[in-house]
């Protein structure tokens, strides 16, 4: 089988294998077991298994259903390599997946998840506002998750696509006080929320 999946991130499993946490439009979160992962150079090196990577896969399903299934093969779509070279941009961008890793996500959401990560990942690649590329992917995902508050001002926001969160003027005192609000129900969702930069 085959799919497409951002890499959440990876963990060493035994002495040579892996088990790596996707994201992907079809299964939402789901691991899968890389036998070899931490050897193989020629399937998975040159950090095709790194946090935030767009990925395509191949992979054998277990037949039970709550087993993971093994990953056969790994090519990198998209590495975000601008992302790469700026430590804060890094940092945030594992913000993002750590976030999404922590919350639990109805099969309805999977798709929208899936493209929310792939337009933050973009847009972090072009862009340096990261306060505002930030605070539009939490109101969305709050949103998602159906606790921001709904009115006049946050719908604005919610209309905007992320690629438009860099034009926010971040002197607004609606901006910084609906910021404030964000941060408080994010922390309220994800209790071992997530640092990042401010």
């Amino acid at each position: 089988m085959q799919d497409s999946v951002f890499i959440i991130r990876t963990t060493k499993y035994l002495e040579r294998d892996l088990i790596a946490q996707t994201y992907s439009a079809v299964f939402g979160k789901k691991s899968y077991l890389v036998r070899g992962g931490q050897r193989s150079k020629k399937r998975f090196g040159g950090g095709t298994l790194e946090t935030g990577n767009l990925i395509s896969i191949e992979f054998k399903s277990n037949k039970h259903v709550d087993k993971m299934g093994t990953l056969e093969e790994a090519k990198v779509l998209n590495g975000y390599e601008k992302i790469r070279t700026d430590y804060d941009k890094i940092n945030l961008s594992f913000y993002f997946f750590k976030l999404v890793d922590r919350i639990d996500w109805s099969e309805d959401e999977f798709e929208r998840v899936y493209s929310l990560l792939g337009n933050t990942q973009s847009t972090l690649e072009v862009s340096d506002k990261l306060e505002t590329i930030k605070f539009i992917f939490n109101l969305k995902l709050l949103y998602l998750q159906g606790l921001l508050p709904i009115n006049d001002i946050t719908k604005v926001w919610l209309k905007l696509k992320i690629e438009e969160a860099p034009a926010i003027n971040v002197t607004d005192p609606n901006f910084k006080y609906y910021q404030k609000i964000c941060d408080h129900l994010i922390k309220e969702l994800v209790p071992s929320y997530p640092k990042s930069i401010d």
